[in-house]
């Protein structure tokens, strides 16, 4: 039994159906599951929009919609400005001239408790009919089974995984519209929608479907839907065309999609079967048959290539900071003890020390090679890199160190063999350049920061980002605004790439703070900023807070963690004495941490401070604000940082508009600070359960699990 309230919402699209649309709406209104019914008339000439009209008056479940200027548009559109006029969670189809069984919704229902499932797809059932609508008693016997001449073919049970693989080599027949159910919520994730086609729009959606979703067998043994064949039915006019349309569709989808080589491999050769010159003109035939021989040519290298690791085994590339890092890979190899890292170091970068989840591997000690070297000069890639960098470059030396970053990296090609999935993080140009050496067949995750995204601009980090990102299989981001900024950066095609993922904190931090307790203080600690990066804008807010009212400057103590965030050190040198100048003209107490922080030593910093001011010009959902949201700390950020998730959580901080109004913020948050304490102390449980629970490391376990196999 179920547990739910199972709505369905049936889309119907009409186009000249007046001798059958009766029947199937008949069919409809007795089914309790059916919780609406909406035509779409496609611009018919004979009756059927009377007869719309006439049922729609008849019945309150029953809703008509047409296209602009009564246009007739075919299947496809009108089933997909069905979708977009839907109201219930769940959609199914169904053609004018077809019906539905009494059971049609008997199984799906019962499986659709399971909120995991995407799709439901069963057994559609065949008669023909005249042109009166009146059954015909066939005289040959099909192989199909037959029951008062209603034929069928029993669909087999697929496990979802295997789904997709299945259809592209017609190892099982696509299920028809009539008898698949969907959830409106996936198909308004994944954005699937039907083309503009005039035949196949559907297969071509269902193989989409069964990429993307969990679909699974309902009843596959008996029809749940009636297909009427006729003479006006436009499935008679099928041919090599239409076939042509529909597999050149899928294979500019496949293009952009990261499924495995060897199911790229198989859409391209689908393709190549219907593109003989004299029967189907294109343009890209060169084009086409190049990624076929590119495609192969990288199958059979791996095929022949052996790894030296029989597990599962990654590459970590980008920034090498600990924070953020080690907790991801930490949760992943205590769970997946068949997964293995490599960290591949910076040039020149120091590898820290202690245990960690992964071994630490310096670029220096890789084995250089020539080969790839000289082949560097045949890449059209190596060219716009170098054309670009000349543009950008400052000074003749640096336009050199940039392309002999180029061919360092270039030399030790060889390691991207050994490894089976690349995890970029924090992606610049320069921390992205890795993929331009990677085979064609490894997968690639790439995880945005914060700053990353926002920051980095230019001709150089464009070309290399965006080639990273066509490359990559997953794209990760901490919040849906962050995404939206990649999307409106870089391109709304990469939107099912995409994948909102919190980081996993270091939780040793955050039971430091329980441990540290409450701790008396004369004064006010205010923590400025979260690093020494000029981006927290410490000078801003020193000189906005010289406003204050001396009562309020005798309380408060100004607190700077410039241990780490440092760039040039002449230029931070120069930036702190600008900083300390300022601190003493306006007459206040200050105190800096110039050393790295162990996590004892950042808990007691946490507790000690009740307010933390963080107004830097772009950040993400840094560690730093989450710890003093646990410790019980004010927040005062600003309205322009993209917090939802903050918000979403419940979390109590203050916002402002301007920096203008954080001296008048400020003195109100000293004040009624002890007031302020009952609500803030809530923050506490807020961040255990939506920054710190289970399902955050089983985000990144799951990821995975899909993409290192």
């Amino acid at each position: 039994m179920t547990t739910f309230d199972f709505k369905v919402s049936v889309i119907v699209p009409v186009y000249q159906a007046e001798k059958y649309l009766d029947r199937a709406l008949q069919s409809l209104i007795s089914l309790v599951e059916v919780g609406e019914i909406i035509l779409i008339e496609d611009g018919s000439s004979d009756r059927s929009l009377r007869l719309c009209e006439e049922w729609e008056l008849r019945d309150p479940k029953i809703r008509l919609f047409k296209h602009l200027n009564n246009e007739n548009k075919g299947a496809g559109p009108s089933r997909n400005l069905g979708i977009e006029k839907a109201t219930c969670d769940f959609i199914s189809f169904l053609d004018a001239d077809d019906y539905y069984l009494p059971n049609r919704f008997e199984k799906s229902k019962e499986l659709f408790v399971d909120g995991t499932i995407d799709g439901v797809y069963e057994v559609n059932g065949s008669m023909a009919v005249n042109e009166k609508g009146l059954r015909m008693v066939t005289k040959k016997k099909s192989a199909k089974t037959a029951v008062n001449e209603v034929s069928f073919k029993p669909l087999p049970k697929v496990p979802s995984k295997k789904i997709f693989q299945n259809f592209l080599y017609h190892q099982m027949p696509y299920w028809h519209t009539n008898s698949i159910t969907l959830r409106r919520s996936s198909l308004d994730k994944f954005n699937l929608r039907f083309e503009n086609l005039r035949l196949h729009q559907d297969t071509l959606l269902w193989i989409k479907c069964a990429y993307y979703l969990k679909l699974i067998p309902g009843n596959v043994d008996q029809p749940v839907a009636i297909r009427t064949y006729h003479g006006a039915n436009r499935i008679s006019k099928r041919n090599f065309e239409s076939g042509s349309v529909l597999e050149k569709h899928l294979f500019e989808w496949a293009r952009n999609e990261s499924i495995s080589l060897r199911q790229k491999q198989k859409i391209v050769k689908r393709y190549s079967y219907y593109y003989p010159g004299r029967k189907h003109k294109d343009s890209n035939n060169l084009l086409k048959y190049s990624e076929l021989i590119r495609i192969r040519a990288s199958l059979f290298a791996r095929m022949l290539r052996k790894s030296k690791f029989k597990n599962p085994h990654g590459m970590i590339l980008g920034t090498n900071q600990e924070n953020y890092i080690d907790p991801i890979y930490s949760a992943i190899t205590s769970r997946c003890q068949d997964l293995s890292f490599d960290m591949l170091l910076p040039f020149e970068a120091n590898s820290a020390p202690g245990e960690k989840p992964y071994r630490q591997i310096q670029r220096e000690t890789l084995r250089k090679s020539i080969g790839p070297i000289f082949l560097q000069f045949f890449r059209k890639y190596f060219w716009l890199y170098s054309f670009f960098q000349l543009l950008e470059a400052n000074t003749p030396r640096q336009f050199i160190g940039s392309v002999r970053y180029w061919f360092r990296l270039a030399s030790r090609k060889a390691v991207y063999h050994d490894h089976d999935t690349f995890h970029f993080h924090f992606i610049n140009w320069k921390n992205s350049l890795d993929v331009f050496f990677i085979p064609e067949d490894k997968e690639i995750i790439l995880s945005f920061w914060g700053s990353d995204l926002m920051r980095n601009f230019g001709v150089v980090n464009l070309l290399v980002v965006q080639y990273a990102l066509e490359r990559a299989s997953v794209i990760t981001l901490q919040s849906q605004e962050m995404r939206e900024i990649l999307l409106s950066k870089f391109g709304r095609y990469l939107n099912s790439k995409t994948k909102v993922m919190k980081f996993i904190l270091t939780k040793k931090i955050f039971t430091e703070i329980d441990n540290v307790g409450e701790i008396a203080a004369s004064e006010y600690l205010i923590s400025v900023g979260h690093n020494a990066n000029p981006f927290n804008n410490h000078l801003e807010i020193v000189k906005c807070l010289k406003k204050l009212p001396d009562s309020i400057k005798e309380k408060i103590k100004l607190v700077f963690v410039f241990g780490y965030g440092i760039g040039e050190k002449d230029n931070w040198i120069e930036y702190k004495s600008q900083l300390v100048e300022m601190l003493d003209r306006y007459q206040f107490k200050y105190l800096f941490y110039n050393d790295y922080l162990n996590e004892k030593e950042i808990a007691r910093l946490r507790k000690e401070s009740g307010i933390f001011v963080h107004l830097p010009a772009s950040d993400a959902l840094s560690a730093a604000i989450t710890e003093c949201f646990y410790a019980g700390n004010l927040v005062i950020t600003g309205s322009w940082l993209p917090y939802g998730p903050f918000r979403q959580a419940g979390l109590k901080y203050e916002q402002i508009i301007d920096f203008k109004d954080l001296p008048r913020t400020l003195e109100r948050a000293v004040t009624n600070f002890q007031l302020l304490k009952t609500d803030l102390q809530k923050n506490h449980d807020k961040v255990t359960s939506h920054f710190l629970s289970e399902d955050v490391d089983r985000n990144w376990i799951a990821l995975y699990s899909k993409y290192c196999q």
